[in-house]
């Protein structure tokens, strides 16, 4: 990679001139459908095992998050879903899945950019896709999106399990996976339900999804990868804790930072450029990619 900044870990895998994964690596690995397709369902598996226990009334628990801006309501949205279903039973979980494609985010030749699934349950799904509007809406301003579709997965419960009770509320994960908002190359987003409190979760993982279609093979060669030295993770650190926990994440906390127009330091530029960050401009564009319409919203398409 360039310039000594991180130290790759597929070193007996040929690189193109520009020091990254060829593109057939890339695709030979995409393309082992048994393992992703049997990656995608374990994660909807684990997404339907966070649920809500509660010994206390639907009232009570309002009470406690009817503040939107209090540690329950930030911490615990989903127990809205929990509060609005239509059952008295004291335990919920997620049912099924249902998927719309959402209409008011259109590329420019008119196909849906968001093909969504959801619980129908789900309290938050509105907030969700508000937020997912909102985020299209910031990224287009600055950048064209890939061809082809994303496919959203909004997970109801999480993998945590919710005890209510006159106590307060307790947490307990209940999945095999550490389930977060987490981008799952070529194109899918899984979606926690903190996320509908925070719409920069939304752009981190956009960010992923544009840093795998812009440069394929610094992303694939970033997943495998770690910091080589004090120094670059010093860089990252200036962006966030959790920018310099690996190559992979600062890229997707810069991009978070160029699409919310914040300053961003020189020296955490040039590296963010060194490992293939997406880089805002509309033109050029890269084949096939294009303006985004958005319903309501005048100026958002390329």
């Amino acid at each position: 990679m360039s310039g000594g900044v991180v130290r790759p870990s597929l070193l007996t895998v040929p690189r193109g001139h520009d020091g990254h994964l060829p593109r057939h690596y890339i695709q030979e690995s995409v393309a082992d459908s048994a393992t992703h397709a049997r990656h995608i369902a374990n994660l909807l598996e684990e997404m339907k095992k966070g649920h809500v226990t509660a010994s206390i009334s639907r009232q009570r628990i309002m009470e406690l998050i009817a503040d939107r801006n209090s540690h329950y309501a930030r911490s615990y949205p989903q127990l809205l879903s929990y509060v609005r279903r239509d059952s008295d039973r004291r335990v919920d979980r997620s049912t099924s899945w249902e998927s719309e494609s959402l209409p008011d985010i259109q590329f420019a030749s008119g196909a849906p950019l968001y093909q969504v699934h959801y619980d129908p349950t789900d309290a938050l799904r509105d907030e969700h896709l508000g937020n997912l509007t909102r985020v299209t809406r910031m990224i287009s301003e600055q950048f064209d999106f890939p061809p082809g579709g994303i496919k959203v997965y909004l997970s109801k419960y999480g993998g945590i399990a919710l005890h209510v009770d006159e106590e307060g509320i307790r947490g307990e994960v209940v999945s095999e996976d550490d389930l977060t908002s987490e981008f799952v190359p070529p194109n899918h987003l899984f979606v926690m339900p903190y996320a509908s409190k925070r719409e920069s979760s939304y752009v981190h993982e956009l960010g992923h999804y544009f840093h795998a279609q812009s440069h394929p093979g610094a992303f694939y060669d970033l997943s495998r990868t770690t910091w080589v030295s004090d120094a670059s993770r010093e860089i990252a650190k200036k962006v966030s804790d959790y920018a310099a926990s690996s190559p992979s994440e600062f890229i997707a906390e810069v991009f978070v930072k160029i699409v919310t127009r914040e300053n961003v330091d020189i020296d955490v530029m040039e590296m963010y450029r060194a490992l293939g960050g997406p880089l805002p401009g509309k033109r050029p564009r890269l084949p096939g990619w294009g303006g985004i319409r958005i319903s309501g919203s005048a100026g958002a398409a390329g």
